[in-house]
């Protein structure tokens, strides 16, 4: 054997080992935090337990009606035993006797509180989307397997707020048709098998039998859904949607991990100044705020400021407000709090594909001399102009609204003994809520699960956002991942993926580019591009 042939495959040998360890060591890293997670979770089981599991308010329809949904409507809902898979839901894996899906809550109620005195001295339990509903991601580790990302954005969830609209208003939404698949269904195949879930299941299917019952629930809820949609159309569209020069998106359609952030609170807006043309011209914005849906890791380490842009200022009323918007009413405060304080230190999921720490150590030198002194725990509000992002979001809330945002929270969060001061003094709604003036640039936890990327999810990879080179339309809703590129696939269509349009208002994919923001030119030097995109798997 020649000395050169000796030498390149000693070399060789070298560089396989050396990548064969940069794995191994990576895989340590990724085991190591994965235990810190579990250890999280088992010593705040009961957060854990109510952030995927619990009740955040006793949510618009009663659990019965919720578990049929798919075979009442597939067209809404999708197909039976999918577990919801079509709106973005997925099966609750982290309590196996639970029918329900992951992201829905159920919560006794008296009935009186829904249909009047004919419930008078009867309960039922509600259910509604919880804070898991949109803040679990999934991810496809490999073909058919599957991994849910608790605290990551999810990426596929839909409207809420229309789909509770559209369901009660559509003809079929019948008492006569309900009570009838109801009774078709054997106890324990809506609530679960455990003993406690059957009992409650036979001690609501009781009430819901009962004389008359039926009937006013469906009418109380085809009387709410239709005043949503005729709010909506009535005054939100024509002034917010229909703004002259610009082309909104569709709110009715199918959206995957984003939706108009702030209507709910638009609507509510409309329900306390109806008669007053002069507040609703002033408290309705002329723009959509389509939004991406955040992750939640680390809330401590955000500080005060709440949102993309910074506008609340309590994060228990900012919670509380969340709650409210997936028409949890009144909101359960208690649960909320628990959430709360569970997601104060819940640590990010890590990176679950390998990872070249080399690079990622020279990324890492890139990052601190270039990324983080906006992207850190200051979590600081910088102004539109310096960002160069959609406007939309920012300007979706007036002063007038950002004043009713903070009154609103405090109405909705009244419970003393969470919703004060630890001087028991309460708050005022400056307090809560603020006009911002900017979007925020926080810590970039878990940033791998957080695509697709800027506040409004119009850049669907990390390598997309760096260059500067952004498809204008791209599939969201997908769950396989770019590895190379980090981020969901989004040149091809999955299964009930979408079309997302950055040419529509609000949609903008342009902003945070540029070697200002990089440091260097990506193109001139890709491969310290590349070092920081390794570098950012890790974090």
């Amino acid at each position: 054997m020649s000395y050169l042939l000796a030498l390149n495959l000693l070399l060789i040998s070298f560089h396989v080992s050396a990548s064969d360890k940069q794995v191994a060591d990576w895989a340590k890293i990724r085991e190591d935090r994965l235990s810190k997670i579990q250890r999280y979770v088992t010593k705040n089981s009961e957060g854990h337990s109510t952030f995927v599991n619990g009740s955040i308010g006793q949510g618009p329809i009663p659990t019965l009606m919720f578990a049929l949904l798919p075979e009442l409507f597939p067209s809404i809902w999708g197909e039976p035993n999918e577990s919801m898979k079509y709106v973005g839901l997925s099966k609750n894996n982290e309590f196996s006797n639970h029918q329900l899906p992951l992201g829905v809550g159920k919560e006794s109620v008296p009935l009186e509180q829904i249909i009047g005195p004919i419930g008078k001295n009867r309960q039922i339990n509600m259910s509604g989307f919880n804070c898991a509903a949109c803040h679990t991601g999934q991810v496809e580790l490999s073909a058919g397997n599957f991994k849910s990302v608790l605290g990551a954005p999810n990426t596929r969830i839909n409207n809420v707020l229309f789909l509770f609209a559209r369901t009660v208003t559509h003809p079929d939404f019948r008492a006569e048709k309900i009570s009838e698949l109801l009774r078709s269904k054997p106890l324990g195949a809506l609530y679960g098998h455990s003993k406690e879930d059957q009992l409650l299941e036979a001690q609501d299917r009781q009430t819901f039998a009962q004389e008359a019952v039926a009937e006013a629930i469906v009418q109380s809820l085809q009387k709410r859904g239709a005043q949503l949609l005729g709010g909506f159309e009535k005054y939100v569209r024509p002034r917010t949607y229909n703004s002259p020069g610009q082309i909104s998106p569709d709110p009715y359609a199918l959206k995957r991990g984003s939706m108009d952030a702030f209507l709910p609170l638009h609507l509510s807006f409309v329900s306390a100044f109806i008669s007053s043309s002069t507040l609703l011209n002033l408290g309705l914005p002329k723009y959509t705020s389509e939004t991406d849906v955040p992750s939640v890791w680390l809330q401590r380490n955000l500080g005060r400021v709440g949102h993309w842009d910074g506008n609340h200022l309590n994060p228990l009323y900012r919670n509380v407000g969340a709650a409210a918007a997936g028409l949890n009413n009144p909101v359960n405060i208690k649960n909320v709090k628990v959430i709360t304080e569970f997601l104060q230190d819940f640590p990010p999921e890590p990176y679950p594909f390998e990872v070249d720490l080399a690079m990622a150590k020279k990324g890492e030198k890139l990052f601190q001399r270039n990324c983080v002194a906006c992207h850190s725990e200051k979590n600081q509000v910088y102004s539109l102009s310096s960002i160069g992002t959609s406007e939309n979001r920012l300007k979706s809330i007036t002063f007038t609204g950002a004043i009713f945002l903070g009154k609103a929270h405090l109405s909705l969060c009244n419970d003393k003994t969470f919703c004060t001061k630890k001087n028991g003094d309460s708050y005022s709604f400056y307090e809560i809520a603020r006009k911002s003036r900017g979007y925020v640039a926080g810590p970039l936890y878990g940033i791998w699960a957080r695509a697709p990327y800027l506040h409004n999810g119009s850049v669907p990879t990390l390598h997309a956002l760096l260059t500067g080179d952004r498809p204008k339309k791209f599939f969201r809703g997908n769950i396989k991942y770019d590895q190379r590129f980090v981020g969901f696939k989004w040149d091809q269509p999955s299964v009930d993926s979408v079309v997302y349009d950055t040419e529509l208002s609000g949609n903008s994919n342009r902003g945070h580019e540029g070697e200002q923001f990089l440091g260097f030119d990506a193109k001139k030097e890709p491969n310290k591009l590349w070092d920081l995109i390794e570098y950012l798997k890790t974090l």
